[in-house]
């Protein structure tokens, strides 16, 4: 066990501005710690496929906290928390109203509802050019695939009024955490989790 503990985001953070690459005294900063019984943490809204890409920059001994907590290193192997099938189908109904896009990921693969600029699916998911996703054309296919959904984000179409009018009605419901990573946008996660609580679970994992 490490004797110490250090978590850090990437956009905006660890990353550069292009959000793919780490500087050369940021990676030895890191290096460093790892020297000196640090544990290193990338912590991170992206899914766990897409950060182990900034994984590989650094060293495998570096641990993932991914969609926003609900998918993490633990001391046995990685854990998944999952949205559940009810809550993923409710989620869709709602946003099937206005047609919001909405994108819903797994540790390894992402999904979409709605056909939206490449642009904002980059921005939203943090896409590598090369990784893609897959729509989702109607319930019946996403049913096939609504138990392994870790997390999701409702995005704007422009229309504020239609995004806060899906986020009353998820929040109504009660089965899932709700937060933002800007105004345009709804990010969708497990009850009683996020990045505190899988900090807080490594903590306790490592006493």
């Amino acid at each position: 066990m490490s004797k110490y503990l250090v978590f850090m985001d990437l956009d905006g953070t660890l990353l550069s501005s292009d959000h793919k690459h780490i500087s050369v005294r940021n990676k030895a900063a890191i290096e460093t710690l790892q020297q000196h019984d640090v544990k290193f943490y990338i912590a991170t809204g992206r899914m766990y496929e897409l950060a182990k890409i900034t994984q590989n920059l650094l060293n495998p001994e570096v641990g993932l906290i991914t969609s926003n907590g609900a998918v993490f290193d633990g001391v046995s192997g990685r854990e998944v928390t999952l949205m559940g099938s009810k809550t993923v189908e409710l989620a869709y109904q709602i946003t099937q109203v206005n047609k919001l896009p909405m994108m819903l990921f797994t540790p390894e693969k992402a999904y979409f509802t709605e056909k939206i600029p490449h642009f904002i699916a980059q921005n939203a998911g943090n896409f590598d050019e090369a990784f893609g996703y897959k729509e989702i054309a109607n319930l019946k296919e996403l049913q096939q695939v609504a138990g392994e959904i870790t997390n999701g984000v409702v995005l704007s179409r422009g229309d504020m009024d239609e995004l806060e009018q899906a986020k009353a009605k998820l929040a109504d419901s009660k089965l899932l955490r709700l937060s933002s990573s800007g105004p345009d946008n709804i990010e969708m996660i497990p009850l009683k989790t996020d990045k505190g609580t899988a900090i807080q679970q490594i903590q306790w994992n490592n006493t």
